[in-house]
């Protein structure tokens, strides 16, 4: 598929792997100016620095491409799926056919943490489903391996020299890459022994005791209150939708602090629970995993035939067990 060969009834979501400005300008500025060339709403959202190469490239054209300001819509991943979501549709709800975005994503390698971000890679994959948008992401040729391993997994498409796109066989629905990575994220935790165990707390015994316990690590006092009210929120969904007993554990570290609330109930089955927010389960408490969501660092869900387990951590995040070498690599 051509940069010009965009499907028109849904979403495209390609991934390009850079080594140097010139590869990065080859897949990025055609992008851009077929999309110009066509009268399509055309955004850019990239460091500063490749921002101005790109417009320098497409000259007076540049005028005419949008600005994603990263400072705003990436300092919090949801936050970005939400914003870029709602663009999005109203660029189509406008009579726009078609949208191009190139946004480049931030990862480890240019020191940011990652779990959210994956997390927002999967999942406008789901909520940009049947929205006309292409989307670019470049990633850097020395972008660390695991997170390739997922950039692999989440773009439908990849990009080739001279300019075309093919169909990415490496690809994992948003629906499986999710759950499958809530195995992942959750296995290096259920394999130590929590240092705390509290069966069927009340809520303001779970608040106090995990107060207590974020206190007395590195972590300042905003990301102590933020993990206090997660872990209420997950407490008061286990009690008034899940079934008894309620169980808290809780692993603490200098740098860290993991819960998990678990219960007997089924939980959601649907993966993308709390990533945005389902205003029409306002009145049954249906926020609650997402201001979760909102407040920690990682929050992963998991069904068992045990029951359901949220798992909220602040702080550094513990390790996801790795998977093969990504074909993207180099």
């Amino acid at each position: 598929m051509s940069t010009g060969a965009q499907a028109k009834s849904g979403l495209t979501h390609v991934a390009a792997l850079y080594g140097s400005d010139d590869e990065f300008l080859d897949a990025v500025v055609p992008f851009l100016a077929d999309g110009l060339a066509e009268g399509q709403p055309t955004l850019l959202g990239v460091e500063p620095r490749l921002d101005r190469l790109v417009r320098e490239e497409l000259g007076d054209a540049a005028d005419e491409v949008m600005t994603l300001r990263r400072a705003e819509q990436y300092e919090r991943p949801l936050d970005a799926l939400r914003h870029n979501r709602d663009l999005f549709a109203a660029h189509a709800a406008a009579g726009a056919p078609a949208i191009r975005v190139v946004g480049d994503v931030p990862h480890p390698g240019v020191g940011a943490p990652w779990d959210g971000w994956v997390r927002y890679e999967a999942a406008i994959n789901h909520f940009c489903a049947e929205l006309p948008v292409m989307v670019l992401c470049p990633y850097a040729d020395n972008t660390p391996d695991s997170v390739l391993a997922d950039v692999e997994s989440t773009h439908g498409w990849l990009a080739l020299p001279g300019h075309d796109h093919q169909p990415n066989p490496h690809y994992t629905e948003p629906a499986t890459f999710l759950s499958e990575r809530a195995d992942w994220e959750v296995a290096p935790l259920e394999r130590t022994r929590p240092d705390l165990r509290l069966e069927n707390p009340t809520l303001a015994h779970a608040r106090h005791v995990v107060g207590v316990l974020a206190a007395n690590t590195d972590l300042d006092e905003r990301c102590v209150s933020d993990l206090v009210v997660g872990v209420s929120e997950a407490v008061t969904n286990a009690k008034v939708h899940g079934k008894p007993p309620v169980l808290l554990r809780a692993w603490v570290n200098r740098n860290r602090v993991a819960v998990a609330v678990s219960d007997c109930g089924s939980g959601p089955r649907n993966p993308f629970a709390g990533l945005l927010p389902d205003e029409r389960r306002r009145s049954q408490g249906g926020l609650g995993l997402w201001l979760a969501h909102q407040l920690c660092d990682r929050v992963t869900l998991a069904v068992t035939e045990e029951g359901f387990t949220a798992y909220l951590v602040i702080g550094e995040p513990p390790p996801v067990e790795m998977r093969a070498k990504p074909a993207l690599s180099r």
